[in-house]
């Protein structure tokens, strides 16, 4: 993950007006140099967005599926491996018989035994090549799996980060990692874009079992039917 995230976000920085309010009689122009020095300082946050991928309930079902396919790469890697080991032990075997059988063979019989094992190495070369094309077809499209979910995460998560900007009055968040230092962790607002992105997806998840749980029978119209007694026993 870390080599895929984006070097930084920003939401913008406004622009530093500095304006008084508007009741107040006009001051004189200030020099520009008094002007840029009153200008306010941007208010700055920074966010870890490989924690909001990792963590958020967003993040973790696309987490998920990238692991289906990474899981599909390395059991089609074992089972090569395992498959490939299986052929090399064989042609190995066949070797060792045939230096054993060499002074007792005939010169027919060996040559056939010869080109039958150089025929097996044969199949195993190309079951290597095979299983490589095999591996390298499922490891592009893990990358590229993981390039269109990361690109789509981002577009989903930004609404949330901009309402956590708003919500603190900040100009401009960086990533974590354009960061050069940072000592005080209340400047990180990732724990709150957690809050909201979970929140949605909790409120997405109720609506939609809502939707999927079945309809309250309808009470009968009709009249209803009186219960029949129990039997009172016999004398």
């Amino acid at each position: 993950m870390r080599e895929k995230v984006i070097p930084a976000l920003a939401l913008g920085a406004l622009a530093a007006t500095g304006a008084l309010a508007q009741d107040a009689p006009k001051a004189p122009e200030a020099p520009k140099a008094v002007a840029r020095a009153e200008a306010r300082t941007p208010r700055m946050a920074i966010l870890d967005i490989d924690r909001v991928w990792n963590e958020s309930l967003l993040g973790k079902s696309y987490v998920a599926q990238l692991q289906k396919t990474q899981s599909e790469l390395e059991s089609v890697r074992t089972k090569k491996e395992t498959e490939l080991k299986k052929m090399s032990d064989e042609i190995k075997a066949l070797e060792e018989d045939l230096e054993k059988q060499k002074s007792i063979l005939s010169q027919e019989i060996f040559e056939k035994k010869q080109k039958d094992i150089a025929k097996k190495q044969r199949d195993a070369q190309d079951y290597v090549t095979d299983g490589r094309e095999e591996v390298a077809k499922l490891q592009q499209k893990l990358q590229q799996d993981q390039q269109v979910l990361q690109s789509e995460f981002l577009q989903k998560v930004q609404p949330y980060i901009e309402a956590v900007g708003k919500e603190k009055g900040l100009d401009i968040i960086l990533h974590k990692q354009a960061a050069l230092l940072m000592t005080n962790k209340d400047f990180d607002i990732s724990q709150e874009v957690i809050v909201k992105v979970d929140d949605a997806e909790k409120a997405k998840g109720a609506k939609g079992a809502a939707a999927a749980a079945p309809a309250a029978p309808k009470p009968a119209t009709g009249p209803v039917a009186k219960p029949v007694p129990s039997p009172s026993p016999k004398p």
